[in-house]
């Protein structure tokens, strides 16, 4: 290994702890290896160690209770929910657009072509004002919060 592929793995060592069963030894064994003889790398290596010490003594992370946990867990749960329910108002608008172009076109004495078109770009149209209207409630919201 060269020096920027042993710096490269140990940033990793701070940036993604290996578990204890990790099937990378070898790439372990390889630092080792090229750290016993490669000053400079050795010093980069007790450097970074030094670091994330300091780091660790001054960034503490916050211990958090079981109550915390819980709320984060259900407001996760009910963030997903909300996407179905934000997705209801579009698979409605399609299927009722759909279900309108097909009564015109049994209905209308016009060609197809023309219903199908004029079907097409209506639904194009009312969706697209109904995002904005949908993003600019959105926007409310996130004002009021």
């Amino acid at each position: 290994m060269d020096c920027e592929q042993v710096q490269d793995e140990i940033l990793e060592v701070f940036t993604a702890p290996r578990s204890a069963g990790d099937t990378r030894a070898y790439v372990r064994d390889a630092v080792r290896v090229h750290l016993a003889g490669c000053a400079a790398c050795a010093t980069f290596a007790k450097k970074q160690q030094a670091l994330d010490r300091g780091l660790a003594q001054v960034f503490v992370a916050p211990r958090l209770s079981p109550h915390v946990r819980a709320a984060i867990r259900e407001r996760a749960r009910h963030g997903r929910r909300q996407y179905w329910s934000d997705l209801l108002p579009d698979a409605v608008h399609f299927a009722s657009c759909a279900v309108v172009t097909l009564i015109a076109l049994i209905v209308l004495p016009v060609s197809a072509s023309t219903v199908l078109g004029v079907g097409a770009l209506s639904t194009v149209l009312t969706h697209a004002v109904l995002t904005a209207f949908h993003e600019s409630l959105d926007a409310a919201d996130d004002l009021a919060l």
